[in-house]
């Protein structure tokens, strides 16, 4: 499930608080290698076995062990003498041997018990301070790559070993249910200390509300898909929200409610009551579809329904996790113009697929212009990617340009354009973005779409002298052969 399918999922869970962003993150772990003490079963030895099954026989003296078993005269003293400091057996006169009660025991289950060192490894949780069994990682630095952000353990310390002896019962069940035969009955004695402690993430995405009116900002975590309220309780209880770095409105919307960003003529022809009604719609047929399952006609109905009622509303609030499906159509379905003003770009959007849906619009003929403020920190690939696409056609144009957080724009063709505070190219892979309110305004006014396009744009599709994309072949002449003369030597 990706991170807006997940937002999506979860926006309605919270009745008076809206959805305003989500990020993939990285929760604190650390992968622990203990040693410990353990008492263990173990088989004992074949000689040791032979012997005393045939001394429980009645071949108990040491001459007649000797001949009934072929060993030599010293290898059987010394497992005799080993079974005797074992307290199975006792030596008695005339060299006979007995077996104790202690020895009966062995004999029937054929294994001992044992104390010995091994080397116990398990994930430690490091915001509930507990083992974890969620067994997919991810090395911080891969994460760091992905732009992940990264949630502060609490303590930040990692885990001591008088920390961990508390979690004796969760690891003596995590030796059991690890191992095999025998060692599902291993006992932990002792954990003696911790050779390794090697930070880890665990993946995850939070997902930001806020309060329709006033109150607090809130933070939940989905892991693998699914909402942990563990994790958001210790997450509160630390007081770890300010190391994620909201932005000044979120931090505010305890003294007055939260705007949606985006142009305020569109934001108050809004019609909230509409929308809320369709919105609701949409939450039905997610249920209806989970419940039934996607394929099922009355689900797919449900869906096709909802969302045409929701694409007659114009304008309309767009929350955040709708905006990757409108970047999918505008990129792929634009045929006149395009445009996508993202204050930062980074490496996670500008993938094939997104290149190959520009490349399809360009080649068909169509403008477009993305403009950027900044490249996030370490995402250079994703501006090469670019600047390669538009040196291969000349109707795309690559603009730097001072762009603020709370003016992103996508417009496609005549159909609609959104205009709010989402960043289309660096919502995700950019762990310095802040977080904010990111919803939009989308309009499907042409007029609107026009205006907009002149303000950013303005070129016209048919205008006189317009070059050709540099990337189309152009035919070359064929060149006329010379006819030779007809002269002959």
């Amino acid at each position: 499930m990706t991170a807006d399918e997940t937002a999506e999922r979860y926006a309605d869970s919270r009745a008076g608080m809206s959805l305003v962003d989500f990020a993939e993150v990285g929760l604190p772990a650390w992968h622990v290698l203990a040693r410990c003490d353990i008492l263990a079963r173990k088989a004992i030895s074949a000689i040791d076995e032979t012997i005393m099954r045939a001394v429980e026989l009645g071949v108990d003296t040491v001459s007649e062990l000797e001949f009934m078993l072929g060993l030599d005269e010293i290898v059987l003293d010394s497992a005799i003498t080993g079974i005797v400091a074992h307290g199975w057996a006792h030596g008695l006169a005339d060299d006979r041997v007995e077996i104790t009660a202690a020895g009966r025991v062995v004999i029937v289950e054929a294994h001992e018990i044992v104390s010995r060192e091994v080397v116990v490894r398990f994930d430690y949780d490091g915001l509930l301070r507990r083992l974890t069994f969620h067994g997919a990682l991810v090395d911080p630095r891969d994460g760091g790559h992905r732009g992940w952000r990264a949630v502060p353990a609490s303590p930040e310390r990692p885990p001591e070993v008088a920390e961990i002896r508390s979690e004796r019962q969760a690891i003596e069940r995590l030796m059991r249910s690890l191992g095999d035969g025998r060692e599902q009955e291993s006992q932990l004695l002792a954990i003696n200390r911790l050779d390794r402690r090697d930070r880890q993430f665990i993946p995850a995405v939070a997902l930001v509300f806020a309060p329709v009116r006033t109150g607090r900002c809130e933070v939940a975590f989905a892991i693998d898909g699914t909402l942990s309220p563990e994790h958001e309780a210790a997450f509160a209880n630390a007081n770890l929200i300010e190391r994620l770095t909201l932005d000044r409105r979120l931090r505010a919307v305890q003294r007055r409610p939260l705007v949606v960003p985006g142009p305020s003529d569109l934001r108050d022809e809004v019609d909230g009551p509409a929308l809320s009604a369709v919105r609701e719609q949409l939450r039905d047929a997610r249920s209806l579809s989970e419940e039934l399952g996607p394929e099922a006609p009355e689900s797919a109905d449900a869906r096709r329904d909802a969302r045409a009622a929701l694409s007659a509303i114009t304008p309309r609030i767009v929350e955040p996790y709708e905006h990757p499906a409108l970047l999918r159509v505008a990129a792929a379905t634009s045929r006149e113009r395009l445009l996508i003003v993202s204050p930062r770009i980074s490496d996670e959007h500008v993938t094939p697929t997104l290149l190959r849906q520009l490349r399809k619009t360009l080649e068909s003929g169509a403008l477009a212009r993305i403009v950027y403020t900044e490249i996030s920190a370490g995402q250079e690939r994703a501006k090469t990617l670019l600047d390669g696409l538009a040196r291969d056609f000349s109707g795309l144009v690559i603009e730097k340009r001072e762009v603020t957080e709370e003016h992103a724009v996508l417009l496609s063709d005549r159909r609609f354009v959104v205009a709010g505070a989402y960043p289309w190219l660096a919502q995700l892979g950019d762990r310095d973005r802040p977080i904010a309110d990111r919803r939009s305004v989308l309009c499907a006014d042409p007029q609107r779409t026009d205006a907009e396009w002149e303000v950013w744009d303005g070129r016209t599709k048919d205008a006189p002298g317009r070059p050709s994309p540099s990337g189309e072949k152009v035919r070359s002449r064929r060149r006329r052969r010379r006819r030779r003369s007809g002269r002959t030597t």
